[in-house]
This record gives structure tokens, C-alpha cells and sequence, in this order.
């Protein structure tokens, strides 16, 4: 396998796929059934973006809870999750957003360019979530995910690793494509190129003030999409 200078890590929820109110809904079920209360509900805005780690650690602490076997209750609560997840997009599912599964194609035959994924979702519940819009979990080389850390800027480093691993080496310039402002605040804090889309929850200005200095509509403009990898590899 050549090696490839450019790492190009795409988020799932709100760039590549939409799940409608699948995943909160099974998370939330999920939740009860390993705890044994409601899980609060949130504001598009608080979790966008958070990785399900850190969702669930500020619905224990919102709640107050503090039982002994946490890492049990965790365990189980991320186990049901991905069993309600797959149940539940067998009845409805994901959509693939527009132009994301060819984006993703094109980028994998560019020059000196693998692809991988930076989510905040399980390893599992990304593949089911990918697998759900049609889009094919294997074509990534590497990934990181809600496992690999609380933190969003913790998942970068993984990724890194992880092609490392595979590759032999660290790659030579690593660019995230995402949709939330959490998704540009990991990037500037891990070295990383930044291409924002705005098919999630957030408009151009919100990814602009957050520090995104390239933005697309959608991943249809492949084009630009293709320039600005180019452009964020060549600056490494």
C-alpha cells in the first residue's frame, strides 16, 4: 500500500449521514434501561458535536447520580444503544446526505490522499449509522471515536495513531471535515485543516465565528471540496 500524505477524517452525524431523531431517541432508551431514570432531554446545541462519552457524563451529572458500578451502568448503556440503533433504522432509515457517499469516493482516489472517519459516535454505532445510508464503513482506513475520549480534541491524536500504525508513519498533513463549531474547535486544537459543511444544525457565520476559514454548502461542490484538501496538504 503507497503511503498517503494526506489523512481527510469526516464526521458522520450532520456531514455525512442524517438519522432524523433515531439516535437521541435510542440513547435515551438506552439510558433508562441502564440506570433505571429518564434521560433529560437537550438542546440541539448542547450535545452537537459532544461525543456520546461526554453526553452521557453530563446526563449522570445533570441528574446527580453516583453509582458504585458507573463503569457496568456505562458498559450497558452504550451496549443497548447500538442494539435500539440498528432496530430502530431497520424501521426508518438514515439518509445519506447529498452528495457525501461520492464525496467520500472521490476524495479515496485522490493523490496521496486515505480517508477516515472523526466522530463522536461508538465505533458500533458508526458503522450501523453508515451502513444504515448506504455508505461503506470499509472504505475507511482508520477512525476515532466516542471510546477514544471524553473530549472531541482527544479524537485527532487517535486517528493520528491509528494511521501510524497502518501506514508506518505519521501523516503529513490531517484535515477534518465536519459541520458543528465543536468539530472546528478539534481541529485548531490539534493541528488539523478545517473544511466545514453546512448540512448539520449550524450556518455559515456560526462555523465562521468559531474559527472555520473554509466552508461549503454541502458536499456536492467537489470542486471546492477537492481544492481545499489540495490546498491544506501542500501546506504541511
Amino acid at each position: 500500500m503507497s503511503f498517503p500524505h494526506t489523512l481527510v477524517l469526516f464526521d458522520i452525524d450532520g456531514t455525512l449521514v442524517d438519522c432524523g431523531k433515531a439516535a437521541g431517541k435510542c440513547f435515551s432508551a438506552a439510558f433508562k434501561e441502564a440506570f433505571g431514570v429518564p434521560c433529560p432531554i437537550f438542546a440541539a446545541e448542547e450535545v452537537s458535536g459532544l461525543t456520546d462519552a461526554a453526553i452521557l457524563i453530563e446526563v449522570v451529572r445533570r441528574l446527580n447520580l453516583k453509582p458504585d458500578d458507573f463503569e457496568r451502568r456505562r458498559e450497558l448503556a452504550f451496549e443497548r444503544y447500538a442494539c435500539n440503533l440498528a432496530e430502530e433504522l431497520k424501521l426508518q432509515p438514515a439518509r445519506e446526505i447529498p452528495g457525501a457517499g461520492r464525496a467520500v469516493q472521490t476524495v479515496r482516489v485522490m493523490a496521496e490522499c486515505a480517508v477516515g472517519l472523526l466522530t463522536g459516535s461508538t465505533h458500533a454505532t458508526a458503522r450501523i449509522k453508515l451502513g444504515s445510508a448506504g455508505i461503506d464503513f470499509a472504505q475507511f482506513v482508520c477512525g476515532a471515536y466516542s471510546e477514544d475520549g471524553e473530549s472531541r480534541e482527544s479524537l485527532p491524536p487517535a486517528a493520528r495513531g491509528r494511521f501510524a500504525k497502518l501506514f508506518g508513519r505519521d501523516p503529513g498533513s490531517v484535515v477534518l471535515v465536519g459541520d458543528t463549531p465543536r468539530d472546528v474547535q478539534a481541529a485548531l486544537a490539534t493541528g488539523c485543516a478545517f473544511i466545514g459543511v453546512t448540512t448539520g444544525p449550524y450556518n455559515k457565520e456560526a462555523l465562521a465565528k468559531a474559527g472555520a476559514r473554509v466552508i461549503l454548502n454541502d458536499l456536492t461542490d467537489l470542486r471546492s471540496l477537492c481544492e481545499a484538501i489540495a490546498t491544506a496538504g501542500k501546506r504541511f
